[in-house]
C-alpha cells in the first residue's frame, strides 16, 4: 500500500493558511480557524529525580502537511510543559516512504519509539518482529473512555492489541445538497436504486444552477491507486461481499455479492465526467469545488477543503452515508481507516514503555485528543465518544458550522470495515493484495468495459489466490 498512499496524502494534505502560538502556559492556537484551545497544565508538574536521566521518545508521523505538522507540535510541547522528564522528537514522514523506511529501521534495530499508524502499516510491522504489544495501554483507555468497536478490531489480532487507536477516518458520500433537493431527494438517495435515479436526473439538469458549470451526477475512479481500492471496497462492504473469510487466510472474493457490487460500480462509471477515466484524488478537487460533481463516493476532507477554498459552494456541500441495495444482504457501512499508534520492541527494551505509555495517554485525553483531530476539522474523528463531545473539538468554526457531518460520521463509524480485517481473523497477507491494487484493478476492469464483472471477479480471485499461496 505504501507507493499509493503518497498521491492520496498529497491530495488531502492540501495547505492553508495557519497560526500556531504556543505560550508559556501552553496554550495553542487551533489551525487555520482563529479559534483558541487554551491547555492549563498542572499547578506542579510532575516531579522527575534530578538523578534520572531525561527520557526522549521519538514519534513519526504521517500526517505531514504543515498545518497539521503544527498542530501536532503544539501538543508535543504541552505534554514536555506537563512531563519535564519527558523529550518527544516529532518525526514527519511521508507516506512514500514510511514503509520502506519503518521496515529498515526495524532490520536496522532503529525504529521509532511511537509510529502513528494505520492497520496494514501496522501489521507490517508487527510480521517484521518489530513491535511490542500494548494491552495494557488499550484495555486502560477503553475502561476510561471506551474506544470505538472498529478501533478496537483494527488494532487486535493474535491475541493482543498491537496499537492504541488515536482517531479516524469514515468514508461516505460527499452531496450537493441543494441539486439532491432538486431532483427529488431532499435527504439524500438512500438506497442503490435511489442513486442511480439521483445521477440519472443530476445528468439531464445540464450546467450547475450555483456555478453555471456542467454538472455530472458522481465521480468512480479506473486507475490503479488506492482511490479505486476504498471506493469499490466500500461498495462491497454495502453489498455483503468480502475479500478474506473469517480464517484469515482463504480468499471469496469471487462472489456473487461482489459480482453485485461490480454491476452496481459499472452503472456509476456512466454518470461520471467525460475524459475522467485517469482522475484521481488531487484531480477531483477541482470539479467537486466549483459544482460539476454534484456527488461523490469519498473522504469528507474535500468539504472541509472547499469550505476554506469555495465557501459559497461549501455551504450547498454535505455529507451522507453510503446508499445500499435495495435487497438483501444490504448492509450498512463502508472503509474505515482507525489510525493507532504502535510502540516498538526497541522502545520496550530501552526502558521507554512507560514514557510512551504517558505520552499516547495524554494525546487520548478528551479535549486533546478533539484539538489533535481538529488539524482537518470533520475529517479526523477522535477514536472515543469522550473526544467528540469535548470542548475543543466541538468549538472549532468549522466544526460548529458544519457538525451535521461529524453526527453522521459519528452514526457511520460503528459500521466501519477494512479488507483484512473483516472476520475474527487478521489476513497476514492483506497488506500485498492492497499494495498491488488488485482491488482498484478490478473496479478499472469493468469501469472501462475491458471485462464483464463476472470475468473481473474471477480475475481478481486468480491473483489474490497466488499472493495466499506464499503465505501458505
Amino acid at each position: 500500500m505504501s507507493p499509493n498512499l503518497m498521491k492520496r496524502r498529497e491530495a488531502l494534505g492540501k495547505m492553508g493558511k495557519i497560526g500556531i502560538a504556543v505560550g508559556v502556559a501552553a496554550a495553542a492556537a487551533a489551525a487555520g480557524t482563529g479559534a483558541y484551545f487554551l491547555y492549563k497544565p498542572p499547578e506542579k508538574p510532575v516531579e522527575v529525580p534530578t538523578t534520572k536521566k531525561e527520557v526522549t521518545i521519538t514519534v513519526w508521523t504521517q500526517e505531514t502537511p504543515p498545518h497539521r505538522v503544527a498542530r501536532q507540535k503544539s501538543i508535543v510541547k504541552m505534554f514536555e510543559a506537563e512531563n519535564p522528564g519527558i523529550k518527544v522528537e516529532l518525526v514527519p514522514v511521508g507516506w512514500e516512504e514510511v514503509y520502506p523506511k519503518v521496515l529498515s529501521s526495524i532490520a536496522a534495530g532503529n525504529p521509532p519509539d511511537i509510529e502513528f499508524s494505520i492497520p496494514p502499516l501496522t501489521l507490517a510491522a508487527y510480521n517484521a518482529g518489530g513491535i511490542a504489544e500494548v494491552d495494557d495501554i488499550v484495555e486502560e483507555i477503553d475502561q476510561e473512555y471506551k474506544f470505538g468497536p472498529a478501533e478496537k478490531r483494527m488494532a487486535y489480532w493474535d491475541k493482543h492489541y498491537w496499537g492504541v487507536p488515536i482517531f479516524t477516518l469514515v468514508m461516505g458520500v460527499n452531496l450537493r445538497k441543494d441539486i439532491s433537493e432538486k431532483v427529488g431527494y431532499p435527504d439524500g438517495p438512500k438506497t442503490w436504486s435511489e442513486y442511480l435515479d439521483f445521477n440519472e436526473k443530476v445528468s439531464k439538469l445540464g450546467k450547475d444552477p450555483l456555478t453555471g458549470n456542467p454538472i455530472y451526477g458522481n465521480f468512480v475512479p479506473s486507475i490503479k491507486h488506492l482511490y479505486g481500492t476504498e471506493i469499490l471496497y466500500t461498495i462491497m462492504v454495502n453489498a455483503g461481499a468480502r475479500v478474506i473469510a473469517d480464517d484469515g487466510k482463504t480468499v471469496v472474493f469471487n462472489s456473487k455479492e461482489t459480482i453485485r457490487a461490480l454491476e452496481y460500480y459499472k452503472e456509476l462509471a456512466k454518470y461520471r465526467p467525460p475524459g475522467s477515466a485517469d482522475w484521481g484524488w488531487a484531480e477531483v478537487t477541482a470539479p467537486w469545488e466549483t459544482g460539476s460533481l454534484a456527488s461523490m463516493y469519498n473522504w469528507s476532507v474535500f468539504i472541509t477543503f472547499a469550505a476554506r477554498d469555495m465557501p459559497s459552494v461549501a455551504k450547498m456541500q454535505t455529507y451522507i452515508e453510503n446508499p445500499v441495495p435495495d435487497s438483501p444482504p444490504s448492509v450498512r457501512g463502508g472503509v474505515t481507516y482507525p489510525y493507532a499508534a504502535w510502540i516498538s520492541k526497541k522502545a520496550v527494551e530501552e526502558g521507554k514503555k512507560e514514557a510512551c505509555k504517558k505520552f499516547l495517554k495524554f494525546i487520548l485525553r478528551p479535549e486533546i485528543n478533539g484539538y489533535l483531530c481538529n488539524m482537518e476539522p470533520f475529517f479526523f474523528l477522535p477514536p472515543h465518544d469522550a473526544g467528540i463531545e469535548s470542548e475543543a473539538y466541538k468549538s472549532d468554526p468549522l466544526n460548529m458550522e458544519y457538525w451535521h457531518i461529524v453526527e453522521t460520521l459519528q452514526k457511520a463509524r460503528p459500521y466501519g470495515k477494512l479488507y483484512g480485517f473483516e472476520g475474527p481473523e487478521t489476513c497476514k497477507f492483506i497488506g500485498e493484495i492492497e499494495g498491488t491494487d488488485l482491488l482498484a484493478l478490478v473496479g478499472q476492469k469493468v469501469a472501462l468495459g475491458q471485462m464483464t464483472p463476472e470475468e473481473a471477479a474471477a480475475w481478481g480471485q486468480a491473483e489474490m489466490e497466488k499472493i495466499a499461496a506464499k503465505y501458505r
